[in-house]
């Protein structure tokens, strides 16, 4: 996956200080009328929220947004560091462009996907208003987000704004595996338009999704996916052992287990009781240990703990996979 904010520790207060003032003049635009506008792609931007004291604070902010129609749905991102893989809050969102003002929308928070945080924190965030906005040939999204009224006394606050930049008209992430009623959605916001009736073939996207039962056709085998590197691990051993659990609630996420590109189990199913594995390490290479997600259970995306134990020093991995990436992790002798 592509990381669009990554400075160095001597650059990081002088890109942020660049953003915060590209918020405030973000904000001032929102109110300007757009000559199109097509939501999908990935935007970059700053997250800002309110303490009680009118304190704010500033966060990185990723939105990776598909479109069809007047459907808009998407994935963003909230986190101190500018790695989305360390971000604080995942969480999926979807709304309708507004019949009378296409430059306006209004996309509500649908459930959150993964968090390193209390779930109540990154629960705090409930819709978001927002303005689309041309500007000397950059494109912006601005505006306010709003939190749940029974979030109102939380340290965060509960109201803030936003402001995001268009970095590309893609995204390099599988949006639709998040939405298995994605059809549904679509047809809602484009009603007795037959371009987006769930009869089609397939939805606009990079997945097909199937009306109604909640799961997406795997469409990469698994050395076509990108590896996602989670963990690098310094061991000092020739065995390690693996312990595989399902992380969070045990939805019924299959995965596949390969070392150095071999298969060590196929499409087992995870739970709460650990599969218990036992590797021989080559000594000679730096090796690669994947995670393959074979569904995305009922909660997508495919989640899991991978407990490493070598020579009595135990690694707790959080891992997460998708028809789109692997989980990699990297053991090193």
């Amino acid at each position: 996956m592509n990381v669009y904010i990554v400075p160095e520790a001597n650059q990081k207060v002088s890109l942020f200080m660049s953003i915060r003032k590209l918020t405030l003049l973000i904000l001032l635009l929102i109110n300007l009328s757009a000559t199109a506008q097509n939501y999908s792609g990935t935007w970059v931007g700053l997250f800002n929220t309110y303490t009680t004291a009118s304190i704010r604070r500033s966060f990185h902010f990723y939105m990776h947004l598909q479109q069809a129609g007047r459907a808009v749905w998407g994935v963003y991102t909230t986190g101190e560091s500018s790695e989305l893989k360390k971000a604080d809050c995942t969480c999926r969102v979807s709304g309708q462009v507004s019949k009378s003002n296409k430059a306006s929308i209004t996309l509500n928070k649908d459930g959150i996907i993964s968090t390193t945080i209390s779930d109540e924190l990154c629960d705090n965030v409930n819709y978001f208003e927002v303005k689309f906005v041309e500007k000397d040939n950059h494109t912006y999204l601005a505006g306010n987000w709003f939190g749940n009224s029974t979030n109102v006394t939380l340290a965060g606050g509960a109201s803030g704004n936003f402001s995001i930049v268009k970095v590309s008209d893609t995204v390099d992430i599988d949006v639709n595996s998040y939405f298995p009623k994605l059809n549904k959605l679509i047809e809602k916001a484009n009603p007795g338009d037959p371009a987006y009736s769930s009869s089609q073939k397939q939805s606009p996207g990079k997945s097909s999704i199937q009306p109604g039962t909640g799961t997406v056709e795997l469409q990469k085998p698994f050395d076509k996916r990108e590896n996602i590197l989670f963990e690098t691990i310094a061991i000092d051993t020739s065995v390690v052992d693996v312990d595989l659990y399902d992380n969070g609630v045990i939805d019924g996420d299959s995965v596949s287990v390969y070392l150095n590109k071999q298969l060590i189990i196929k499409n087992y199913k995870l739970n709460d009781v650990a599969k218990k594995l036992q590797l021989k390490m080559d000594p000679t290479i730096d090796n690669e240990l994947l995670i393959v997600a074979e569904n995305l259970g009922t909660i997508p995306p495919n989640t899991g703990l991978m407990v490493i134990t070598a020579k009595g020093v135990r690694h707790e991995i959080r891992v997460s996979s998708s028809f789109e990436a692997n989980a990699k992790v990297i053991l090193r002798r």
